[in-house]
């Protein structure tokens, strides 16, 4: 190696691959060297891509395939109902895709306060192997010991444009609500009247 090359990269710090150049200490100085045109581009190419980190879930779903309700348990479930609506709304200019590590930490019992006073349970529709919809159905104790009406609510729910679809999220939903002795079904609602409450 030339020594003047090697001084050269010691002065440097060396260079990353996205662009960042450091100094002799380390990576102290992080200096950019993508232009805002070039970002924005980036942008738009990840909104084409369905979001970052976002899924490539199948467009083909057969029409004739009967809907398939299942309770998220496993962890490629939990990938499959936090990445649907990319699929679901990756044509809508309107569409802000939401941040998935927040996503996954505010329906994780051990990150999000409700669930210290609440249980919820977490449906997916799959159809022919796609999945196609989503819902969750939730009970909070807060809401019951004020309001002592007996309902329960349902949120969260995203699907195909599909009367079907959205037919047999909702019986999940009921059906589980009723088991949990309920006697009405409020929603959407996701989670709280005091977060996601009612349709866009």
């Amino acid at each position: 190696v030339d020594p003047g090359d090697r001084e050269q990269r010691a002065r440097q710090g060396g260079a990353d691959a996205a662009g960042c150049a450091g100094d002799q200490d380390g990576f102290r100085k992080h200096e950019s060297r993508v232009t805002t045109a070039e970002m924005r581009q980036f942008l738009l190419s990840n909104r084409r891509a369905r979001g970052y980190g976002a899924a490539v879930l199948q467009e083909f779903r057969p029409l004739n395939a009967s809907v398939e309700i299942v309770p998220v348990q496993t962890k490629r479930q939990w990938r499959d109902f936090h990445h649907l609506p990319f699929a679901i709304y990756q044509g809508d200019p309107n569409w802000v895709p939401p941040l998935l590590l927040e996503r996954k930490f505010h329906f994780d019992p051990k990150h999000n306060p409700f669930f210290q006073h609440a249980r919820a349970a977490f449906f997916l529709a799959y159809q022919g192997g796609v999945p196609v919809g989503r819902i969750t159905a939730q009970v909070d104790q807060l809401h019951l010991e004020r309001y002592r009406d007996g309902a329960g609510h349902f949120g969260f729910i995203e699907a195909v444009d599909d009367p079907e679809v959205f037919a047999a999220l909702l019986r999940a939903a009921e059906g589980w609500l009723r088991d949990q002795g309920m006697k009405r079904a409020i929603g959407p609602v996701s989670f709280s009247l005091w977060d996601q409450p009612g349709l866009l």
